[in-house]
């Protein structure tokens, strides 16, 4: 998890400290075996320890750190934080201190190459240097201990041995999100439904009450715990739990029943077969389960009705397809009982070159489902952003094959029709190079609009390829039911993230499960009768989810709303910060399986936190 993040926090970190980082895209797979956090991490720390000065040994520990090498690569850096700092520097929660927040995390970028690791901790040095000046020293329980800041008139042998403690303490901190901590250290650390972030619990062996300690923004509080827990001198650290009422109160999931013929379901029956929209931690209720594969749905939902926004209401995303069931025509074409007519705007079919792009394949209308079916409406299944509205593009046939040209102008039609979002289901040959399919998604980046793609199922393609590979498109592989990569999903470097695609797992899954993508969408050979198909699975599945996720990212107020090229970044570090790891290596798994009430989640609310 640790490694996960990497490359993220110090674009936050960098942005804040004047560095010019470059906060391009962070494709998992421009990343190489030498640019790992473990290749990276030795030169920086050497070159920001030598800045900070050799920190005294702890006196108040009962000399557990005699002798010791207090140097950021000695030890987990938040259980050399409190021997470096002799129960001094990590600041009480309390603190108001105009530079609380100076012990940042100091992570590297995986695009960081090595030349530039001196440079950077030069400029990291001279920041953090630069912006404790006006600190107070504080001890472990809060009382300050020096009367005057460390930068301050007064002896100047002093005034030297300050300075070196905050150092000590900020870097050997932010070595938190530097070093990954074992997996048996995390023992202890209960789950729960949330924690305030940025702080944690600690008591100290030798003292008679715990204290709350802030934490830099970019550390993990549940890794910075485990960390803690492993130091004999610390009793217990633990992140700072949210409690909540002992109501029986149930969270407010839509009405859908499930099925869409036969005996009608109950009320939510939806979760017995939408496994992928239902949250995967927690204890679960019977109105929404627990599912291992699962993104979260049910909180992302909450969190959009919180930030004004419900169901992602205000975007637009364009599904490049075989069209939707988006209206009745005549005898022939029928609208989705599941989609209303004001969910839409404007389209266009390239295929029959009409204003009608009506689907003829069943696939576009399953991908708009999952973006955005109608949900809380009594009927059939539910949708991710289903208040955001769909843009019918046209460009693939009846068998679900389509021409770059077409596709280009689809592109084009939508960028120029106000589309926040465009859905690529679909790929191109093994090693092709579409350059007219380029440029245009190059168009869309420059107006700020966020492009996904799948990468391919194993079968039908032999490697990841456009428009997946295209610039600044968002690649997207495929998970299960039970939180594995799925054997079909291709691997390379332009995965950047995987979603739920159903069906097999890779071997070696724990889990077993292998559900279907279940959506409203036509019967095979028909455009007017509809049912809810267990045949679609694959990465065009997971394209989807990240489009209806990336929509409900820009309805919730987290990013900018100027459609702009950093609005595509902003919106693909969301999706890859906030997903979590399934055990893979990047090229198979990006960044992680996203997890849409983490990506929504609103600034500064302590009860959304549910993982870091």
């Amino acid at each position: 998890m640790v490694e996960r993040r990497l490359g993220e926090h110090v674009e936050d970190a960098a942005g804040g400290a004047g560095l010019g980082i470059e906060s391009a895209e962070d494709h998992a797979g421009d990343a190489g075996e030498d640019d790992r956090a473990c290749a990276h991490r030795a030169g920086l720390e050497r070159h920001v320890e030598g800045c900070a000065g050799q920190a005294p040994a702890a006196k108040s520990l009962g000399g557990s750190a005699d002798g010791e090498d207090l140097g950021v690569g000695g030890g987990v850096g938040a259980q050399l934080a409190l021997v470096a700092g002799g129960r001094k520097h990590l600041l009480p929660a309390g603190d108001q201190g105009a530079d609380r927040h100076v012990a940042m995390a100091l992570s590297l970028p995986r695009s960081l190459d090595r030349q530039r690791h001196h440079p950077l901790g030069q400029q990291l040095c001279d920041w953090v240097l630069h912006t404790w000046g006006s600190m107070w020293d504080y001890n472990f329980i809060g009382g300050p201990v020096l009367g005057r800041g460390p930068f301050d008139a007064g002896d100047s042998r002093q005034r030297k041995m300050n300075r070196r403690f905050p150092i000590a303490a900020a870097t050997l901190l932010a070595a938190v999100t530097l070093v990954p901590a074992p997996g048996q250290a995390a023992v202890g650390v209960a789950a729960a439904h949330g924690f305030a972030p940025h702080e944690l619990v600690v008591k100290l062996a030798r003292s008679e009450q715990a204290q709350t300690v802030a934490l830099p923004g970019g550390a993990s509080v549940r890794e910075a715990a485990a960390a803690l827990q492993a130091n004999p001198d610390v009793e217990y650290a633990a992140p700072d739990y949210i409690a909540t009422a002992s109501a029986s109160e149930e969270p407010t999931v839509p009405n859908d029943p499930g099925p869409l013929s036969g005996p009608a379901g109950p009320p939510g029956g939806w979760v017995s077969k939408q496994w992928n929209f239902l949250p995967w931690e927690g204890l679960g209720t019977p109105l929404a389960p627990i599912s291992a594969g699962g993104i979260d749905a049910v909180g992302a939902w909450e969190n959009l009705a919180v930030s004004g926004h419900p169901g992602g209401k205000g975007v637009t995303v364009a599904v490049l397809d075989t069209g939707i069931a988006y209206r009745s025509l005549g005898k022939r074409f029928r609208r989705s009982p599941d989609f209303s007519a004001g969910q839409f705007v404007k389209g266009h079919d390239f295929v029959d070159g009409d204003r009608l792009p009506l689907d003829e394949n069943g696939h576009g209308t399953h991908v708009a489902g999952t973006i955005a079916e109608k949900t809380n409406n009594g009927i059939g299944l539910t949708g991710l952003a289903f208040r955001a509205k769909l843009m019918p593009v046209r460009v693939l046939d009846a068998q679900g094959r389509g021409r770059a040209d077409q596709i280009a102008k689809g592109i084009r039609f939508a960028v120029a029709h106000g589309a926040d979002v465009i859905n690529m289901s679909f790929n191109f040959g093994c090693g092709r190079e579409v350059p007219g399919v380029d440029e245009a998604l190059r168009e869309a980046y420059q107006q700020g609009v966020i492009a996904v793609a799948s990468v391919g199922n194993l079968g039908s393609e032999t490697c990841v390829a456009p428009p997946a590979t295209s610039p600044h498109v968002i690649g997207v592989g495929g998970s299960t039911e039970g939180g594995c990569v799925g054997a079909y999903s291709l691997s390379g470097r332009d995965v950047d993230i995987v979603a739920p695609g159903g069906g097999p797992p890779l071997p070696g899954c724990s889990s077993i499960s292998s559900g279907s993508i279940y959506q409203v969408t036509l019967k095979a050979g028909s455009t007017r009768r509809f049912g809810e198909p267990g045949s679609y699975v694959g990465t065009s599945m997971s394209a989807a989810h990240v489009s209806g996720v990336a929509a409900l990212v820009l309805a919730s107020g987290t990013v900018s709303h100027k459609r702009t090229p950093g609005r595509v970044a902003a919106v693909t570090k969301r999706l890859r910060r906030t997903a979590r790891s399934l055990g893979q290596p990047p090229t198979r798994e990006g960044a992680g399986l996203i997890d849409a009430a983490l990506a929504t989640e609103p600034r500064g609310q302590a009860h959304a936190t549910r993982s870091d």
